[in-house]
């Protein structure tokens, strides 16, 4: 990658960049005629082409206004946890940008999510609601196997930044020191087994296997992190509960057999096609 060219701008981790200053017309391929002249292929083959390893950040179309300013995200969320602190609660960023700070390639959304533990969600979403910066914002739509529509979603005032405050009872896990990472000067995420646990009691079968390939983990690594036979246990539970919102909210529930031990052993096993063609690289 050309670190010359400014029409890219790597993110904090090394296997995305965002599109802030994205524009899709000027790639090839895009359906728009980039040189005035559609039989003009040298001059569309002179265009610069997104570095196939990397993860392109394109926003897609939602219910948030454009209108606003672009969002200096990294220390919005510094932000975010900052007012937290004071009131002893802790939490850390999940879903689609926790895969990104392990090099997982996916797709990035309009919201950040913010664990909370459970007991202490109410408590957080006064802390936002009490402060004249932030203003509740419309919740995302709804989307099979999540209920992220259901929780506080808040606005920085007239800024393009807007996040989720989620119960940890959704993740499986409670953020705490002794399942969160936060390294000095960066934001908190869960750990790697945490994580792994999480997707994997989700059922968040593409999103556990971008995670997989981004790391290279095979069998040995889920074996050592992963408490397999209480995950059969407690994953199932989990799902039986969570099956009652799912259909009371008319979305598709959890299945209530899953193997765990299996589906992590078929997709570590089958990694290699994955990477190849989401990377172009073998590990």
């Amino acid at each position: 990658m050309d670190d010359d060219n400014p029409q890219y701008a790597i993110d904090h981790n090394p296997y995305c960049f965002t599109s802030d200053s994205f524009d899709a017309s000027s790639f090839v391929g895009s359906g728009q005629d980039v040189a005035g002249d559609q039989g003009n292929s040298m001059a569309r083959k002179s265009q610069p082409r997104p570095p196939s390893p990397l993860t392109i950040r394109v926003r897609l179309p939602g219910p948030r206004s454009l209108a606003d300013t672009p969002s200096g995200d990294v220390e919005n969320l510094r932000c975010v946890f900052k007012l937290l602190q004071p009131a002893a609660i802790t939490g850390c960023i999940v879903k689609y940008y926790a895969l990104g700070y392990y090099g997982a390639a996916g797709t990035f959304r309009w919201e950040f999510d913010v664990c909370v533990p459970s007991s202490e969600l109410n408590r957080a979403a006064k802390i936002f609601d009490d402060n004249a910066l932030y203003q509740r914002a419309k919740p995302p739509p709804k989307v099979c196997h999540s209920l992220r529509h259901m929780y506080p979603c808040f606005q920085l005032k007239g800024v393009m930044f807007y996040f989720l405050l989620v119960p940890s009872t959704q993740y499986f896990f409670t953020p705490c020191p002794a399942t969160i990472e936060h390294p000095k000067g960066s934001l908190p995420y869960p750990k790697m087994p945490e994580l792994a646990q999480s997707l994997l009691v989700l059922q968040d079968r593409n999103n556990l296997a971008a995670f997989i390939d981004a790391l290279d983990l095979d069998e040995a690594w889920g074996d050592k992190h992963i408490d397999f036979n209480r995950l059969n246990v407690e994953g199932r539970k989990f799902a039986a509960q969570h099956n009652e919102t799912f259909l009371a909210q008319n979305l598709y529930g959890l299945s209530t057999d899953t193997d765990f031990w299996a589906v992590w052993v078929k997709l570590v096993r089958t990694k290699e096609a994955r990477i190849w063609g989401r990377y172009g690289v073998h590990w």
